[in-house]
């Protein structure tokens, strides 16, 4: 029956149905109609207040807004209509699925035809291209599966599924009502606390109700913009026909369409804007769209319209921005996107119309370059520093985003003769007329030097303006190789005077030499920015290597004397190399002529690109390669970084990475290394133009390491070059021309004049390089070289002499130190030697004294009673370990744990009532106690925690920041080896013999474990501990126990840890008074044994001797023992057995019981359906079996005896371990153990299985939408929605994401977790500590790609997930994040709860 809800429910939908359907048949104007209707019923529906049933929201949906929607879209009956549809469908070949939000996307490294062009899942396992170099990466949602497009694939358009057999524009209707509604719009620019701030004052809801309404509509309108892009690509899209016809739509109105977008706030995926890459990236529809639509020029002049801050020259201006203006201009930047589209697929053939409107567009590109020529110039600061760094990001970001646009549109010069000819027309032409704009007071001088005179003009770049953007010039020296490439330079006509080619690269140059020697230094780090992007591999390509080409082509059309004469006018070193008198030298006029001598070895040697020496395409990557790998071995990923990538995202690596090096695969830890071949290092150059200094330097000393290694000589030569092309073949004159042999000679002069100092060895260097390079050229070498090159080598070699004898002496000396502490110390190396013949013997001794051992019982061996001196890490102060003695205590950190749970959905229990003396076979949860086994004295550890309680105090006031631990819930780090610790574990001697003691702390204490031993603990409900603390009755005689042996320090430490066993284990506050105090401690000790005893089972190591601390074992278990071993030996009567008699029986009596537990519990078929009780009554050591059926079949004795091993050696390896570190009774044979244990969940083998599953996964909580940040749990396998305000939950009175909560609940306040779309494994410990931890996945190059930003096939790493594996079954996590937030400061301001 329903309910009066839905009752209500039924009654207001039949007062909100419309007329009859036929009424849609008899209206004259069906699409006024419907709006009318929308506008009646949509608020009816959704703005009524708050939804209290969506199921009946959803269908009055159905009825009355979906149902004339169909009407409208078929203009007739929706049966008769969409019955047409099926009828007249025709499938298309494409496979059209669109991709959900975080699904794997493939794209084939060698037959894509670029980077947009992706395969589904399910296509790719079905094609060829699985067996190809491929990317994987995880798509945002919105694109659709190219299987079946053939101009989207080189080769394989088709999977094994789809291989092949084969407007009415909306009125707008204006109406009012009387009803008003407040209305909340979603954006891009606001933050969610925002929304929920304004939220709250304007409509007067609590915070929670803001939260839902900023979530529900963020949801509901990314949801409708989604859905249209589906119904777009699903429909439109799909048919090529209909595809065709909307993009010559999107692109008549595209200048619209980006305005809006520009103007909008919505992100572009959201846009209808974002379906550009669907119709741009076709190479039919692109060429299409060029020449009918002109869409190259559309695009580059909407770009242009929206940056319109220009200088008084026309240049573009970049001010600082505010938030609004940075925001706007982020956006523009999708407009170099479609452009980038447009132009990634080269045409093969050209049509004369193709030739016009890419020309055509050309000069609009050149027009946008012409804007960028010469902005942001910068003049040298001088007397006082800049007060306001100057703007200088964005426009490196426009030449970043511009630099694959310019190198596309070299490629597609290059393909033909006639557009390449005219591109550099267009380009002469540009260039021209921007030197035209660069005045800048320059006047003409005359240079002379060595009998040569040139004509230049007078400019100085420490004092004038100067800019580091020159995209004309570079586009014309990409041009210019070209046209060598191609050999049709000699069609071409006048060229430009080379001297202004070259003016300003030539400037830029200078402005770098001038940064590297110290001269700019208070125009402040902008400059040192731009510098280093400059010469950074994202912006060398099309900015330092092309200034460098255009040098190279100016001095080829120049005579070398010339050209070398403006070099150094313009480095300002003309004086000093043509003046016959000595001059006082600045500093820095040194580094700058190491830089010119460099500059020139550059324009010189540089000859591995085509079009300028005559090598192949593939030799410079080749060179790359190998000079990347002369600095040290690198990992694939350091390698592509290092190498310029085109357009495709491509570096061309994996075409020649055999030829220059060998692959070294990885171990557990490392990352896989490629190594320069032996036979390679000869190509090596010193000065390769693309090392940094410290790379140099760095590759400088590899290499003679090397040599020295392989007994060769140390010197480094330069390599044999590759002859020029014929256009650039004039370089070599530069060799021997009279002013670079004047120049050499002047700093060869400098170096053999007693007093010179203006010379340095670098220059020495650059000198030798250069007349190598002279002779390699086989150009005639002058006397004075040859002189140079003795002198050279004599240095050397006495250099070599010197640093040979110095070794020697060093080495004898330490030889001759030796001897002597030897000589000195020999009673010490013999007692040494000694000592360790002795524990040879032990561990060789025969297994027949093995056997006579025993750990417990009245029969125990008695091992040697030894002093036990340790010595304190703060004060390095010894101290015997004594009874009555200071106390000396460990690091200890103690913490909740589920790692050998059985049962994780067991709620928490009631820390008032709850009882802990016996363990719940499902152990859902217990307290580890670790150590790292660093000793303190207990006074020397107070001082330090009190120190770093002030000065945590100090922090919190002044700079209120979080650090890895939290003073106030007793944590600190070891001072020794920082591991995170919230107690200390006192050190205590060997109980010796079998006296009765230690004794308890307390009688109130023993009373509590006498009572709990002997009622019926098991059968009846726990009793308060009030009860407890007073019940005598059943203790049989007051025994009048020892006094306590122990020192005040010892106690006082005994109490500081049990108190933070009992803190941390139950998670109440502090109370020394409560009985259950050792009990903790006891059960964390049991705890702790289990969890070494399996951690060892499953490592596969013996059970002594592969311990991480025996000290800290030993120590650990004393202190967990002596507050209750005492209490259980006294609770029998006064029969005089002593404590080791009292220990073997307690032994054989809980061994009893273990065992008809395993008995009543093993058989086939067994089932659990009455409880096995088994009580054990202290003093009268019964055992008493409460049967309700009897003792279950077992097939055969050979079962039953398995059964009982497999269950009883868990529990003998454990009290094997406690007997032995309590007593220190020599170790006995191995007791081997091989039994499941729990284990982190199974992970899939390809990381693409478990992305898929992610994109499947909804949010739980946001009605079906997608989880933007899913994240597997790996202890339990749970799939949560994490980072996302729709999951967060209330715990402890405090919002926190879904990890957060469900790590308190699974792993007792400690998780990991793999954030799926990010392959990023998250250790979190407590809510506010937390680290990022390397993912057990790794590509084929032995690397993790964090981020999935390279896109390689990922794997999973068995090893590393181990050692994943490993840390949680150490209890290791918590200690790791602690290291990892000690070493990296960042990690600490990041809020780990909203996770």
């Amino acid at each position: 029956m329903p309910t009066c809800l839905n009752w209500f429910v039924i009654i207001f939908m039949v007062s909100l149905l419309p007329p009859s359907t036929q009424k849609w048949l008899q209206v004259t104007d069906l699409y006024k109609e419907v709006y009318h209707h929308l506008a009646r019923y949509v608020p009816k529906i959704y703005c009524l207040g708050p939804n209290l049933n969506p199921q009946s929201e959803d269908l009055l949906a159905q009825m009355l807004l979906q149902a004339p929607l169909e009407w409208y879209l078929c203009g007739e009956d929706p049966s008769t209509g969409l019955a047409k549809l099926e009828q007249n469908n025709q499938p298309s070949q494409l496979c059209g699925h669109v991709f959900k939000v975080g699904e794997p996307t493939y794209s084939c490294r060698e037959c894509a035809a670029d980077p947009t062009c992706v395969l589904c899942m399910q296509c790719f396992l079905g094609s060829v291209h699985k067996e190809h170099r491929y990317r994987m990466t995880t798509s945002g949602g919105g694109g659709f599966c190219d299987c079946g497009d053939t101009e989207a694939w080189k080769k394989g358009p088709y999977c094994q599924k789809h291989e092949p057999n084969i407007s009415d524009s909306c009125q707008e209707v204006s109406i009012s009502y009387d009803t008003y509604y407040c209305m909340l719009f979603n954006d891009e620019v606001h933050t969610y606390e925002q929304v929920i701030y304004t939220l709250q004052k304007a409509v007067n809801c609590t915070q929670k109700e803001a939260v839902s309404f900023a979530t529900t509509v963020d949801r509901d309108v990314s949801r409708a913009r989604n859905v249209y892009h589906q119904l777009f690509m699903s429909s439109l899209l799909m048919d090529l026909k209909y595809k065709k016809l909307f993009a010559i739509q999107f692109a008549k109105n595209y200048e619209r369409l980006q305005s809006d977008y520009v103007k909008d706030d919505h992100d572009r995926e959201f846009s209808v804007t974002d379906l550009s890459v669907q119709m741009f990236t076709v190479p039919s529809l692109a060429r299409m769209l060029i020449t009918e639509e002109n869409l190259m020029t559309t695009i580059i002049r909407t770009f242009v319209d929206h940056l319109r801050h220009r200088d008084l020259q026309g240049r573009f201006q970049f001010e600082r921005y505010t938030a609004q203006q940075a925001f706007k201009f982020r956006r523009v930047q999708s407009l170099i996107g479609d452009l980038k589209y447009v132009l990634i697929s080269r045409p093969t053939e050209w049509s004369d119309q193709l030739r016009e409107k890419f020309l055509e567009g050309l000069d609009t590109f050149l027009e946008l370059l012409k804007c960028m020529q010469g902005m942001d110039p910068v003049v040298r600061q001088v007397g006082q520093h800049i007060e306001m760094e100057p703007e200088w990001e964005a426009a490196f970001t426009l030449q970043m985003k511009l630099t694959h646009i310019i190198s596309m549109i070299q490629e597609w010069c290059a393909t033909d003769e006639r557009v390449l000819i005219e591109a550099y027309k267009k380009c002469l032409t540009a260039l021209t007329h921007c030197h035209s704009g660069f005045a800048d007071g320059e006047q003409p001088i005359t240079l002379s030097m060595c009998g040569h005179s040139v004509d230049t003009i007078r400019y100085c770049v420490s004092q004038e303006k100067v800019s580091i953007h020159l995209p004309v010039s570079r586009l014309l020296a990409g041009l210019h190789v070209l046209l060598s490439k191609m050999e049709v330079a000699y069609r071409f006509p006048e060229q430009l005077p080379p001297p202004m080619l070259i003016e300003h690269p030539l400037r830029c140059l200078v402005l770098c030499a001038q940064v590297h020697a110290g001269m700019w230094r208070r125009n402040g780090f902008s400059l040192v920015n731009q510098i280093y992007y400059y010469h950074n591999v994202k912006c060398r390509v099309e900015m330092f290597d092309k200034d460098l080409i255009m040098l190279q082509a100016g001095a080829s059309m120049m005579d070398p004397n010339h050209f070398l004469m403006i070099v150094l006018s313009r480095f300002e070193l003309y004086h000093i190399f043509s003046s016959v008198c000595s001059l006082d030298v600045v500093q820095q006029n040194n580094t700058l002529t190491e830089e010119m001598l460099h500059l020139i070895m550059m324009v010189v040697g540089e000859r591995f690109e085509a079009g300028i020496g005559q090598v192949e395409g593939c030799d410079e990557i080749k060179r790359e390669i190998l000079h990347q790998l002369c600095i040290r071995p690198m990992a694939h990923s350091e390698l592509v970084k290092a190498l310029p990538e085109n357009e495709n995202k491509e570096t061309g690596m994996e075409r020649v990475i055999d030829c220059v090096a060998s692959f070294k695969k990885p171990g557990v830890t490392g990352r896989g290394l490629y190594e320069l071949r032996p036979e390679c290092a000869k190509q090596f150059n010193l000065y390769f133009h693309h090392y940094s200094r410290a790379d140099q330097s760095k590759a400088e000393e590899a290499q003679r390491k090397l040599k020295r290694q392989n007994g060769e000589d140390t010197a480094l030569p330069p390599p044999v070059l590759p002859p020029f092309c014929p256009l650039f073949a004039s370089l070599v004159n530069i060799l021997q021309c009279d002013v670079l042999l004047g120049m050499l000679g002047a700093v060869l002069q400098w170096a053999v004049e007693p007093s010179a100092g203006h010379w340095s060895e670098s220059m020495l260097q650059r000198v030798s390089e250069t007349r190598t390079t002279l002779c390699c050229t086989d150009t005639s070498a002058s006397p004075l070289f040859q002189t140079a090159c003795d002198k050279d080598k004599a240095e050397r070699k006495r250099k070599a002499e010197i640093a040979r004898l110095r070794r020697e002496k060093v080495m004898a000396q330490m030889s001759e130190m030796q001897r002597h502490f030897i000589n000195e110390n020999k009673e010490l190396f013999q007692q040494s030697l000694e000592e360790l013949d002795i524990v040879s013997h032990r561990s060789c001794s025969p297994a027949s004294s093995d056997a006579a051992l025993a750990c417990v019982g009245p029969r125990r061996s008695r091992p040697r009673e030894k002093r036990q001196v340790v010595t304190c890490i703060l004060c390095q102060e010894e101290q015997e370990i004594r009874a009555d003695g200071k106390a000396m205590v460990l690091a200890a950190f103690v913490q909740r744990s589920t790692v050998m749970s059985k049962n994780r959905t067991r709620p928490p229990h009631d820390p008032k009532r709850y009882d802990p003396l016996f363990m719940h076979p499902d152990l859902s949860f217990g307290t580890h106690t670790g150590s790292c086994g660093h000793i303190m004295h207990s006074h020397c550890w107070q001082r330090y925690f009190e120190a770093v309680q002030a000065k945590e105090q100090r922090r919190q006031q002044r700079l209120r920041v979080h650090t890895s631990y939290d003073v106030g819930n007793g944590e600190f780090l070891c001072p020794l080896c920082e591991c995170l610790s919230n107690t200390v574990i006192p050190l205590l001697p060997r109980t010796m013999g079998s006296s009765r003691y230690p004794v308890c702390l307390s009688l109130t204490n023993t009373r509590y474990f006498e009572v709990r031993l002997s009622s019926h603990v098991v059968s009846s409900p726990f009793l308060p501990v009030s009860e407890y603390w007073n019940a005598e009755h059943s203790v049989k005689g007051t025994h009048m126990f020892p006094s306590n042996p122990y020192s005040s320090t010892i106690k006082e430490m005994l109490t500081t840890f049990g108190t933070a066993t009992y803190k941390v284990g139950l998670k109440v506050h502090p109370n020394e008074q409560d009985p259950r105090i050792p009990i903790m401690c006891w059960s964390s000790c049991a705890y702790t044994i289990q969890s070494i005893e399996r951690l060892l089972v499953d490592e596969k190591k013996p059970l002594f001797g592969s311990l991480p601390c025996r000290q800290v074992m030993r120590s650990s278990f004393n202190s967990n023992l002596v507050v209750l071993s005492y209490g259980s030996v006294h609770s029998q009567d006064s029969s005089g057995l002593s404590v080791d008699a009292v220990q073997l029986h307690l032994f054989h009596l809980i061994t009893v019981a273990h065992m008809v537990q395993i008995l009543l519990t093993s058989g086939p078929g067994k089932e659990r359906g009455n409880p096995i009780t088994v009580r054990v009554r202290a003093g009268s050591a019964r055992v008493s079996v409460s049967k309700h059926r009897s003792l279950p079949e077992v097939g055969s004795g050979w079962h039953l005896w398995r059964c009982v091993k497999t269950g009883i050696l868990p529990y003998l390896r454990g009290a094997a371990l406690f007997f032995h570190h309590l007593h220190g009774v020599p170790a006995p044979p191995e007791l081997h153990g091989q039994y499941n244990s729990n284990s982190l969940i199974d992970l899939p083998d390809d990381y693409s299985a478990l992305i898929n599953q992610a994109s499947s996964f909804t949010c739980p909580k946001s009605g079906g939408d997608k989880s933007r940040a899913p994240t597997l749990c790996l202890v339990c396998g749970s799939m949560l929605c994490s980072q996302s305000y729709c999951c967060q939950t209330e715990l402890e009175g405090e919002d926190v994401g879904a990890c957060t909560a469900h790590t308190f609940a699974c792993g007792a306040g400690v998780g990991i977790f793999l954030r799926v779309r990010e392959s990023q494994v998250l250790f979190l410990a407590g809510k506010t500590k937390g680290c990022f931890y390397a993912p057990p996945y790794l590509d084929d190059y032995g690397e993790t790609d964090q981020g999935l930003r390279r896109g390689n096939p990922l794997h999973l790493c068995h090893e590393r997930y181990r050692k994943i594996q490993k840390l949680w079954r150490q209890h290791s996590i918590t200690e790791e994040i602690g290291h990892a937030q000690e070493a990296n400061q960042t990690l600490v301001g990041i809020d780990w709860q909203h996770l």
